[in-house]
């Protein structure tokens, strides 16, 4: 495993330096950072084309609103794969549930960390179901953040109110 510091090392070494463990260690990378270690998978390196800097600020937002390092990485895997945003994915997730994977939720049949109702959505109700409705609604409000949240919240004033403060979270904490 190759170990090495971001601050310091130019672009063009941190990509000939990621290229290098790449094809020696198809797995995983490990960055040290000064604040924390992360572990970036090839896979999700690849897919935010090699932007060391995003990939961190982005971990280390998910990680902070209380996620697991695995369930910090199916954010960025899952919002890349439904074209969402990772950050408001997180927030959406700490919402509902903090990360916890049983919780209870007011109606009996909203289940896992997004509160997924799986009389509506199906019996999945993980990280990358909670992208997949999130995808789902904003498609149905032609791309509206905020209308999507108030659609997965509920369609009510309180729904909006909720749907605002996890966009108001992703704001406070950039």
């Amino acid at each position: 495993m190759l170990r090495f510091l971001l601050t310091g090392v130019t672009g063009v070494a941190v990509v000939y330096m990621i290229t290098l463990t790449l094809m020696l260690h198809s797995k995983k990378i490990e960055v040290d950072t000064l604040k924390n270690d992360i572990v970036i998978t090839a896979q999700l390196y690849n897919k935010l084309n090699h932007d060391t800097q995003k990939y961190a600020e982005t971990y280390h937002f998910i990680r902070s609103a209380g996620a697991t390092v695995k369930q910090s990485q199916e954010v960025i895997l899952y919002a890349q794969q439904y074209a969402i945003d990772a950050k408001i994915l997180a927030s959406l997730i700490r919402s509902e549930s903090m990360f916890k994977e049983k919780v209870a939720h007011t109606d009996k049949n909203c289940k896992g960390v997004g509160g997924i109702n799986t009389r509506l959505w199906g019996k999945k109700v993980g990280i990358e179901a909670v992208a997949k409705v999130l995808s789902a609604l904003l498609e149905k409000s032609k791309g509206n953040y905020r209308e999507a949240l108030h659609y997965y919240k509920s369609y009510t004033p309180k729904g909006l109110e909720l749907a605002d403060r996890v966009l108001e979270y992703v704001e406070i904490n950039k």
